[in-house]
């Protein structure tokens, strides 16, 4: 398990082998949500309190905590906070130039930059703003993001997970049962 330390949120991954069928692991993604939130107030959660919003966020419908989960293939992030907050989590791959140009700004697109790190951002930048693909992810730059932000990698296996919120991290958890 591997720890870091902040303020106000708490993150939680779960490599967990999941069913290759299994497309969008909603039952594991709310049981990471549930076994976090008892983590961290020491409470159970009543799933019926999550709602979502009109672009298909979860969200608590009193407003105690916010969160946000993100899975791909074999990982779960969860990232359960005090104020809003967004997580993607991908797994390393080459991106196509064609995607490229759908996701890099100009100037991204004549620099160095990592595109599955911008994208990986850009969208958990999107699900901070509670907007998810709908955000142009070509009028944002990850500057913008960065100065704005607060933005961490976190590193696992071959996946890139970058969470975006206005508070600084307090816990990563990596666990493999819940």
């Amino acid at each position: 398990m591997q720890v870091i330390k902040g303020d106000d949120m708490d993150v939680w991954i779960l490599k967990k082998q999941l069913n290759t069928k299994d497309k969008y692991p909603t039952s594991y993604s709310y049981k990471l949500l549930s076994f976090a939130y008892r983590q961290r107030y020491n409470k159970e959660l009543n799933l019926n309190r999550i709602k979502t919003n009109e672009n298909e966020k979860p969200y608590v419908e009193d407003g105690e905590f916010f969160f946000n989960i993100s899975h791909s293939k074999n990982y779960i992030c969860c990232a359960i906070s005090d104020h809003e907050v967004g997580v993607d989590i991908e797994e390393e791959r080459k991106i196509s130039d064609k995607l490229k140009e759908r996701i890099l700004t100009k100037q991204e697109l004549e620099s160095n930059i990592n595109p599955l790190e911008a994208w990986v951002i850009k969208e958990a930048y999107a699900k901070y703003l509670s907007i998810g693909l709908k955000l142009d992810f070509r009028t944002v730059s990850i500057d913008e993001i960065q100065s704005n932000f607060f933005m961490i990698k976190i590193p696992n296996d071959n996946y890139v997970c970058y969470i975006v919120g206005k508070e600084s991290l307090k816990n990563v958890y990596e666990i493999d049962e819940i």
